[in-house]
């Protein structure tokens, strides 16, 4: 929760358990599985021991900058994820008129 992908992520189990249950309950495994899987990962790849004694150097300013902006922008996406929403609306609509969800349940 308070990143960008997490807002995706809930608004499409919300919508996918408008039609199917099963389907929210076997999404939602799924995303559980994926974050511990992408937890792991982290931690494997930069927490373990350094066996190659590579010697990495630290962020210029110019990268620096550049990895605040991105933080920055997911932050934002995360806690205030209205104005892209409401761009996205009339796109949606659009598609849900084409495609009216009653379609979707057997």
């Amino acid at each position: 929760p308070g990143l960008g992908d997490f807002v995706g992520e809930f608004l499409v189990l919300l919508g996918s358990y408008r039609v199917s249950i099963t389907i929210t309950v076997v999404a939602s495994i799924g995303v559980l599985a994926s974050t511990f899987y992408a937890l792991r990962l982290v931690q494997r790849a930069f927490q373990g021991p350094n066996t190659h004694a590579w010697q990495v150097p630290d962020l210029n300013p110019r990268e620096a900058l550049m990895m605040a902006v991105m933080i920055v922008g997911l932050l934002g996406l995360g806690l205030y994820p209205q104005p892209i929403l409401n761009a996205s609306a009339r796109a949606l609509d659009n598609f849900q008129v084409q495609l009216p969800i009653a379609s979707l349940r057997r």
